[in-house]
Order: C-alpha cells, then sequence, then structure tokens
C-alpha cells in the first residue's frame, strides 16, 4: 500500500492498495467501524473517487 500527497500542497491525498475482494471492501465501508475510522481520519467521502486497474 502507498500513499501519495499533492505536492501542490492542497489536502488532496492518494491511497494505492490491493483489495481482492471489492465486494467484501465495499460492505465494510458500510459498517459503523468504517464510519469511525473516516470521522477519525477526515476523510469526506463524497470526495473519494475509486479506481480499478483494468
Amino acid at each position: 500500500m502507498g500513499t501519495f500527497r499533492d505536492p501542490a500542497g492542497s489536502n488532496k491525498v492518494g491511497l494505492l492498495a490491493e483489495i481482492p475482494d471489492l465486494a467484501a471492501f465495499e460492505a465494510f465501508m458500510k459498517t459503523d467501524a468504517a464510519a469511525a475510522a473516516v470521522r477519525q481520519d477526515g476523510v469526506r467521502l463524497e470526495t473519494m473517487l475509486m479506481l480499478a486497474e483494468s
């Protein structure tokens, strides 16, 4: 996994992760535990963009 920060100094970050089971990840993201982690980390889900390797 890798984390990337915008060199221009904005609050934009990128995260590179291998997710072997996308359905399980999506299900986890709907849990209270994920919601708590998102709040703690200051993630704004409405700005999140997921891309898949093709």
